[in-house]
């Protein structure tokens, strides 16, 4: 008999919903979704446990063979290929900053020549000055010149 009483299934009870007054707080959490949590809070704190363990226990002169595939650059450790890839890199940009510079160097050049050029004639009229924006004075400024 007992086999048939397991075959019926049992009222799975429900619960409590999220008081009205409580509703801005968002959904209330069920006790499943807080095993959830729970759990993965722990496999992290367990983790974490097991890496600081490791770290504490690690011989820093121990040979190991990824010491053959990587470096250290700027104190940072990184893998060969990575600082091929990074090398490449450099060496595709430096024809374009190279003819940046020449072109830079070329400008200032005809600048300079322009400038014997016409550095000698006179002009016409005078440069204007520039003229500063109204709000460019300090309001501080402007304050006590009207207490006085």
């Amino acid at each position: 008999m007992s086999s048939l009483r397991n075959i019926i299934p049992k009222r799975t009870y429900k619960e409590r919903a999220q008081p009205a007054s409580r509703e801005r707080c968002g959904i209330l959490e069920k006790h499943k979704d807080y095993v959830i949590r729970a759990k993965a809070f722990h496999k992290k704190q367990d983790t974490l446990r097991k890496l600081k363990e490791k770290a504490s226990n690690r011989n820093p002169d121990e040979f190991s063979f990824k010491m053959i595939s990587s470096r250290v650059v700027d104190g940072v450790h990184r893998k060969n290929q990575d600082i091929i890839h990074h090398v490449t890199q450099n060496n595709e940009l430096r024809p374009i900053l190279q003819n940046i510079d020449h072109e830079k160097k070329t400008k200032k050049r005809k600048l300079h020549e322009e400038s014997k050029l016409f550095g000698s004639i006179p002009l016409k009229s005078k440069p204007r000055e520039e003229s500063k924006p109204f709000g460019s004075i300090p309001l501080k400024s402007k304050l006590r010149e009207r207490k006085r």
